[in-house]
């Protein structure tokens, strides 16, 4: 029979609605897989973007650790409480001004004390494990700490020492780098 109108068959409609139904399911799953691309890397960048801060404010506090840094006593170098602290004189040259690290809880503090009181910075908030290692020569003279951070089952190390520069510029405790 001749079909004068010029319209589909049932069969032929069925066809384009499964080609139409399987390509909308393709590029449902393409835009699916490409939304957590995109949230993984959003969160690489900005634990990326939080380490080079971190690292940036480190260094930044340790560069203004200067000789003799290192000296016995009371005054030297002191891990306290088991790793989770560790307090450093000489901060700007004066004996009596500190600079300590503080692990709490996920976060990482750092907190200056000099003539002008004390202030505290938040370097890290949310890493899974943090660990701080005093660097020392072979004649046991703490030269830098290592810190160790884990994030998302990966470990990022910051090799800071005493006097050094950043490798990024920035600013110390109060400021953004």
């Amino acid at each position: 029979m001749n079909n004068r109108e010029g319209g589909f068959t049932i069969p032929e409609i069925l066809t384009g609605l499964c080609v139409t139904s399987i390509c909308m399911f393709m590029l449902s799953g393409l835009l699916s897989s490409s939304t957590g691309l995109f949230a993984r890397s959003r969160d690489r960048i900005l634990t990326a973007v939080s380490l080079i801060r971190a690292d940036t404010r480190i260094r930044a506090g340790l560069g203004a650790v200067v000789i003799p840094y290192w000296e016995g006593g009371t005054g030297g170098v002191q891990i306290l409480q088991a790793g989770e602290e560790i307090l450093i004189p000489w901060y700007g040259g004066i004996r009596e001004h500190t600079l300590s690290f503080r692990i709490e809880g996920a976060g990482l503090v750092m907190e200056t004390r000099d003539n002008l009181g004390t202030e505290q910075s938040i370097l890290m908030e949310s890493a899974n494990r943090i660990t701080m290692t005093l660097l020392e020569d072979e004649n046991q003279i703490p030269r830098g700490i290592d810190f160790c951070f884990t994030r998302s089952g990966a470990a990022f190390h910051s090799l800071a020492y005493f006097s050094c520069a950043p490798l990024a510029g920035g600013a110390l405790a109060g400021g953004e780098p």
